[in-house]
């Protein structure tokens, strides 16, 4: 028994002992046949594998930094100190005021010549007042600065740039209360001066005007204004144009027409031959041939609200009244020297059927001017249209107490009233 048990324990050590042996030898089969890293790479599926999982990686990491937070509907209206401030609109340079850049006072014998020069050209207007023997020159929209330099207010820069000289004038600036950067130049001339030619160069911004010692009688103010011509002709086309008007009131249309076309095709910055052109074709219908004649003017005329009008009356002429509120609304002169430019405003307005808006630019535009019977009869037309009898009818009513509607419209306005009771 002893011999078969010291059998089967020598059995049992020869069966470790080969086991043992057969794990060294796999363990350096593996050691020897197992890849290195670098054959591992080597390999170009193994490499593809990798590259494809390293853009994924990134492309994740790319999104989750690129996620905006989710804000809860009650806090998205809380501005915080990571969001972006709220883009500035620049002003442009329509809106920006343009600079005085020089006066030039040149004295020459008995002729005195002023000249001003604009960085860019702007509305005026020039009044020759001969029974004060004045010149009023409004300019709009201007920055002084560059001419005045340190003077504390408009009337010391005067007494610098204009230094009182008995011969021929003295001047004086004024600021205009509840208007941004409008003056008025007033030039008191002595009683021997008088003005001879205004001109203004409406590519270039400069404004000129010629005084001369002369004698003579004073006769009625004139007024030249940035809605009436500034551009004229010689003195044989003043002639023509004229003559013009002398067909056209004569009932020769078609004549007084061409002589129009005639002259403009001639002097195309004839100013007032293409306004009056212009509105006839508009009451003639030729829309197209206005058209063309407006863009010209405006092309020609930069800075000049004339053309703007027309363009405007054009529009309604073709029934296109919300077009000629847009338009108008979208320049925006001074109130005080553009009453016509807002009393065609509130007239687009009570076309649109906005009466509110009328009656609030029409009471505003009374104010100013309370005895323009046509923009009575535009208050009483939109007090009608709200309802409002008793102001409509007091609306009409000074209408009629101006007597500068033609004979047709007072017919109109009697009917209206007899209509309301009256």
């Amino acid at each position: 028994m002893s011999l078969i048990n010291q059998m089967l324990k020598d059995l049992e050590a020869r069966r470790q002992h080969n086991q043992t042996q057969r794990n060294s030898l796999l363990d350096l089969h593996a050691a020897t046949t197992a890849p290195s890293p670098t054959a591992f790479l080597r390999h170009p599926v193994y490499l593809a594998m990798i590259l494809a999982l390293l853009t994924l990686v990134s492309l994740f990491f790319i999104y989750l930094n690129g996620r905006k937070p989710i804000i809860p509907a009650s806090l998205s209206s809380i501005t915080t100190p990571q969001q972006a401030p709220t883009a500035v609109i620049a002003p442009t340079e329509e809106n920006m005021p343009a600079q005085l850049q020089n006066i030039h006072v040149e004295r020459e014998n008995d002729t005195t010549r002023l000249q001003f020069s604009l960085s860019q050209p702007r509305w005026y207007s020039l009044e020759n007042n001969t029974e004060n023997n004045q010149l009023l020159l409004l300019i709009d929209n201007i920055d002084l600065s560059p001419v005045c330099k340190s003077a504390s207010s408009p009337g010391e820069c005067a007494a610098s740039l204009f230094p009182d000289n008995p011969t021929d004038f003295s001047a004086n600036i004024d600021a205009l209360p509840n208007e941004k950067n409008q003056y008025l130049f007033t030039f008191n001339l002595a009683s021997d001066v008088k003005l001879n030619t205004f001109l203004f160069d409406e590519t270039t911004g400069k404004l000129s005007f010629t005084l001369n010692h002369v004698t003579a009688t004073p006769t009625t103010g004139q007024v030249i204004d940035i809605k009436k011509p500034t551009s004229h002709g010689g003195a044989s086309e003043d002639g023509e144009y004229h003559r013009a008007w002398d067909l056209i009131n004569t009932k020769q249309l078609s004549q007084g027409i061409t002589v129009l076309e005639q002259l403009l095709a001639r002097n195309p910055a004839f100013k007032s031959a293409r306004i009056d052109l212009t509105s006839l074709f508009i009451r003639l219908g030729r829309y197209d041939d206005a058209n063309q004649l407006i863009q010209e003017g405006k092309r020609l005329h930069l800075h000049d609200d004339t053309f703007v009008m027309m363009q405007a009356r054009l529009l309604l002429a073709q029934n296109k009244p919300l077009e000629a509120q847009k338009l108008l609304q979208s320049f925006s002169p001074s109130f005080k020297s553009h009453l016509d430019y807002y009393a065609l405003l509130a007239a687009t307005f009570e076309k649109n059927q906005d009466p509110h808006a009328a009656i609030t630019l029409y009471e505003r535009l009374l104010s100013t001017e309370p005895n323009h019977a046509a923009w009575w009869l535009g208050l009483a037309m939109a007090k009608e249209a709200i309802d409002e009898k008793n102001s409509a009818l007091e609306a009409y009513h000074q209408a009629l107490n101006y007597q500068q509607l033609a004979p047709h419209v007072q017919g109109y306005i009697l009917n209206r009233i007899h209509a309301l009771g009256d």
